[in-house]
């Protein structure tokens, strides 16, 4: 793909990202299993030097910004604002427990209007995550 082809909603996405967010869609009772396993993207959020930059939450802040702008001005914009909140929820699922992608910051981003239950998938995860984190540190010591 040249750069002008490339697009979050495209239909064959690079490889390095097709396995964690943008994988074969698993049903809500096997993607319970694999979290239940242990399956997340990344183990850990530690806080992060400010000068250091955060891809993940930079595309976050990126496709919250085009999901309000859809809302507004839908003639302005190539995807509907639908698109751009399903690619959001997708980025946190297959992202949370990543330091990019800290849960006191990414909640206050999220639109108010937005329900729990769409992004309640995230936030279990990163709370698993937070429990294991301590859980295994109490193991080491």
């Amino acid at each position: 793909h040249d750069a002008q082809t490339l697009s979050l909603f495209c239909s064959e996405p690079p490889s390095w990202a097709r396995g964690i967010v943008f994988g074969a869609r698993r049903s809500p009772a096997v993607s319970a299993l694999a979290d239940e396993a242990g399956g997340g993207a990344a183990d850990t959020w530690e806080p992060l030097d400010p000068a250091v930059p955060r891809p993940l939450m930079l595309l976050l802040d990126v496709l919250l910004v085009a999901c309000q702008g859809a809302e507004q001005q839908p003639a302005e914009h190539r995807r509907s604002a639908g698109e751009y909140k399903e690619a959001a929820i997708a980025l946190l699922g297959g992202y949370a427990g990543h330091p990019d992608l800290p849960p006191h910051e990414v909640i206050g981003m999220l639109p108010d209007a937005w329900p729990l239950h769409s992004f309640a998938p995230y936030l279990a995860r990163c709370a698993r995550t937070c429990l294991h984190q301590r859980r295994a540190t109490m193991l080491e010591e």
